[in-house]
């Protein structure tokens, strides 16, 4: 990777290889492994007043995905950014993002010797964001996104919009709600649970073909945060989140070689009309953590962890997000207590001690 950091315009190049056997664990990061990719970018900034910004920047990229082994294309694309900051000190930004001829999914195909994929057909998406006055006592923030595809009715939305409120200089409160919506989207229904051998259209060997489910998902997500400083060397935090995931599935199909899909006999219902495939996800979790800091550098935090889920399929999942709310206490979880201490040795000082 190489790039200029200083002045005005920047621009900069990178390239990212990883074997099929990298350990994408090793640093706590969860990419997938089995690349071999390159960009470029460039950037121009204003970091002095001007018009009713203090400052703003913007950028273009390029860029390319191929898998290591086998070393074939995934993806040609590109995107730019803006953001800046008002002299209100209002922040916002936006950015999009292309995909002009799709992308080849092989990791979507999950097959081992990567020797399928899935063609997802061309896209566009775009971002924008809005946070208030950070120096308030009330900040507001909203986050919009959107995905469309080069298919007829698939697209994608989500949106985020929070309120936070310091009440004094020692406790914040803030709440957010989120929101997913896709529609006509597609993937392995390997990952949602598999094929139900009791649906009309079922076959024998279906097992071994790769079937893609057309499906409508929906998804919530709401927390609750608190923060309290007794002084500053003690605080406590709270934080709360619920969030519920709804699939419902409308027709399959099966994996061509060409990543294209064709029609099936598989219908994911029973002879009743039931939906097989359909499933709902909850996660509840709290997390409250005292601090303290005993010592420069070093800390004791007591945790409590409470986490709660469930998962529903079939004719189950058809239940709303208010009833899954409601019945949080009842789904199995577990709680948690830990105690951690971390204490700061500075060698640098024992060293000119001795």
């Amino acid at each position: 990777e190489g790039s200029k950091l200083s002045g005005n315009f920047l621009y900069g190049f990178g390239y990212a290889l990883e074997s099929p056997n990298y350990n994408t664990n090793d640093l706590g990061i969860l990419f997938s492994p089995n690349e071999n990719s390159g960009f470029a970018w460039i950037n121009y900034s204003r970091y002095k007043p001007w018009w009713k910004l203090n400052n703003f920047w913007s950028s273009m990229w390029f860029g390319q995905g191929r898998l290591f082994a086998p070393n074939v294309l995934t993806v040609n694309d590109m995107g730019f950014n803006f953001g800046g900051n008002t002299k209100s000190f209002h922040n916002f930004g936006f950015n999009g993002y292309a995909a002009p001829w799709g992308e080849n999914d092989y990791f979507e195909a999950a097959t081992a010797d990567f020797s399928r994929y899935y063609h997802i057909p061309a896209s566009v998406r775009t971002n924008a964001w809005y946070n208030s006055d950070q120096r308030k006592k009330l900040v507001a923030s909203v986050f919009l996104n959107g995905r469309f595809f080069k298919e007829e009715g698939r697209r994608r939305f989500s949106n985020e919009m929070g309120l936070r409120w310091r009440a004094t200089n020692k406790f914040t409160v803030g709440a957010f709600v989120g929101g997913q919506y896709f529609t006509n989207d597609a993937g392995n229904v390997l990952f949602s649970g598999g094929l139900d051998p009791n649906s009309i259209g079922f076959e024998s060997g279906m097992e071994d073909e790769i079937t893609i489910g057309r499906r409508d998902v929906v998804g919530l997500n709401n927390s609750l945060d608190a923060s309290f400083s007794f002084n500053n060397k003690m605080n406590i935090a709270l934080f709360v989140r619920h969030y519920w995931n709804k699939v419902m599935y409308n027709k399959f199909g099966l994996l061509n070689a060409d990543g294209s899909v064709r029609p099936s006999a598989y219908t994911g219902q029973s002879i009743a009309g039931e939906p097989l495939n359909n499933l709902t996800v909850n996660f509840f979790n709290i997390d409250l953590v005292y601090t303290w800091r005993f010592a420069p550098g070093s800390d004791i935090l007591v945790t409590y962890k409470n986490g709660v889920s469930s998962f529903f399929n079939g004719l189950d999942a058809r239940h709303s997000y208010g009833y899954n709310a409601r019945n949080l206490s009842t789904f199995a979880g577990q709680n948690t207590i830990s105690v951690k201490v971390l204490y700061f040795i500075d060698f640098e000082r024992l060293g000119k001690q001795k």
